[in-house]
C-alpha cells in the first residue's frame, strides 16, 4: 500500500511534472500557433509574391522570346550589314583608285589650265593688237568708203561697175585660152649612141623638147620623140627620128619616121598620141667629154666596118657573079665571096654586141660616167673581140 503511495505520489509529481510541461508546451503551441498564423501570412504573401513573380516572369519569358526573335533579326541584320560594309571597302578601294586617277587628271588639267591662262594671255595681248588693227581698218574702211563714194560719183553705180568686171573677166579669160598654147613646156634630153641620126645628132648632143606641142606644128623635117607601135621596125621603146611625111585624117594626125642615118623608113605611121615631143633646139657637144664620146666612136667604127664589109661583099658579088640578081660564084671568087660574107657575119654580130652595151647605157645624168665608163671596158672586152 505503501508502495502505491509513494507510486502515486510519484505519479503525481509526474502528473504535475506533466502538468507544468503540459502548460509549458500549451504556451509554446499557443507561441507555435501565433507563429504558424504569421507564418501563414508570411505563405499567404509569399505565394501572392510567387504569383505575381510568376506573372513577371512569364511576362518576362515573354520579352526574352521577343528579345531572342529580335536578337536573330539583328544577327540577320548585322550579317547584311557585314556583306554590305564588305561591299562598301571594295567601292572604297575603287573609289580610292579613281581618286587617284582624277587627281592625275586634275594635276594635268591643272598644267592644262596654266598652258590655256598663257596662251589666254598671249591671246589677249594679240586681241589688244587686233583691236588697234582693226581701228586702223575701220579707219581704212572710212577712206575707202569715200574713195567708194567718188568712184561711184564717177562710173556710176554698182550694178554697172559689176557687169564692167563681168565682161573684163570674159575677156581676160579668153585671152588667157588664146595665151595657153603660148607658154612653152619643154625639157632637156640627151641621146642613145645608136648613130641613127648621125651626123646631125649624135650622143654627145642634147636638145631641148617641146612637151605641150600642137600636131599641126610638127612639119615635115621636125625631130619627134614617139613611142614605136607593133609595125614598126624597130625595138627601143622610144625612139628619136625625122619626119618624113604628115597624114592629115579626119582632123588626126600621122607622121612617117625615118633616121637620118638609116636607108630605109621606120615602116610605120605613128599616131599623134604617141609623140612625146618634138625638138625646138639642139646643143651641140654637150658631151664630148664623157664616155658617150668613146662609145660613140667604138659603135660607129664597128657599124663603118660592116658597112664597109657589105658593101665590099655586094660589089664583089655584082662584078663576079654569073647569075643576074644572086650571088652565084665558083672556083677562087667563091672563096672570097665566102670569105667577106663570113667576114660581114662577125661584123654584124660585133655591131649588136656593141648595140647590147648601148641598150644597158645611162642616159647623161642619170647614172653618173662612172658606170657608163665601165660599160665601154666591158664592150671593148666583150665585143671587139667578135670579128677580129
Amino acid at each position: 500500500m505503501l508502495s502505491t503511495q509513494v507510486d502515486l505520489t510519484t505519479t503525481k509529481t509526474n502528473l504535475a511534472s506533466t502538468q507544468t510541461e503540459l502548460s509549458t508546451t500549451k504556451e509554446e503551441l499557443a507561441t507555435t500557433a501565433t507563429s504558424l498564423s504569421e507564418t501563414q501570412r508570411d505563405l499567404t504573401s509569399t505565394q501572392q509574391n510567387l504569383a505575381a513573380t510568376r506573372s513577371s516572369l512569364e511576362a518576362t519569358q515573354g520579352d526574352l522570346s521577343s528579345t531572342k526573335k529580335d536578337l536573330a533579326s539583328t544577327k540577320g541584320d548585322l550579317a547584311t550589314t557585314r556583306r554590305n560594309l564588305t561591299s562598301t571597302q571594295g567601292d572604297l578601294a575603287s573609289t580610292r583608285t579613281a581618286l587617284s586617277d582624277t587627281q592625275e587628271e586634275l594635276n594635268s588639267t591643272k598644267t592644262s589650265l596654266e598652258s590655256t591662262r598663257t596662251l589666254l594671255s598671249s591671246t589677249s595681248r594679240g586681241l589688244s593688237s587686233l583691236r588697234t588693227d582693226l581701228s586702223q581698218t575701220d579707219s581704212r574702211l572710212t577712206t575707202v568708203r569715200s574713195d567708194l563714194d567718188q568712184i561711184m560719183d564717177t562710173y556710176g553705180n554698182i550694178d554697172t561697175l559689176n557687169e564692167e568686171v563681168a565682161s573684163l573677166e570674159t575677156e581676160i579669160a579668153k585671152l588667157e585660152a588664146e595665151r595657153e598654147p603660148l607658154i612653152l613646156e619643154t625639157y632637156r634630153s640627151g641621146f642613145a649612141c645608136t648613130g641613127s641620126m648621125e651626123p646631125k645628132l649624135t650622143c654627145l648632143d642634147e636638145a631641148t623638147w617641146l612637151d605641150n606641142f600642137q600636131a599641126r606644128d610638127i612639119v615635115i623635117g621636125a625631130t619627134i620623140s614617139f613611142k614605136p607601135t607593133e609595125e614598126c621596125n624597130l625595138e627601143s621603146e622610144r625612139v628619136a627620128h625625122r619626119v618624113m611625111e604628115v597624114r592629115e585624117t579626119d582632123g588626126a594626125f600621122h607622121f612617117w619616121p625615118q633616121g637620118d642615118n638609116n636607108g630605109v623608113p621606120d615602116g610605120c605611121w605613128i599616131p599623134e598620141e604617141n609623140v612625146n615631143a618634138y625638138i625646138i633646139e639642139i646643143h651641140k657637144d654637150v658631151f664630148a667629154d664623157t664616155p658617150n664620146a668613146e662609145l660613140r666612136e667604138f659603135f660607129n667604127r664597128a657599124v663603118e666596118d660592116y658597112r664597109d664589109t657589105r658593101d665590099a661583099y655586094r660589089d664583089y658579088c655584082k662584078r663576079h657573079t654569073i647569075t643576074v640578081g644572086r650571088c652565084t660564084l665558083s672556083g677562087s671568087h667563091y672563096s672570097r665571096a665566102l670569105a667577106l660574107f663570113r667576114e660581114l657575119d662577125a661584123l654584124w654580130e660585133r655591131r649588136q654586141c656593141w648595140g647590147g652595151i648601148i641598150d644597158e647605157w645611162n642616159r647623161p645624168g642619170e647614172m653618173g660616167d662612172p658606170l657608163n665608163k665601165a660599160l665601154v671596158l666591158q664592150g671593148q672586152t666583150d665585143c671587139d673581140g667578135v670579128g677580129a
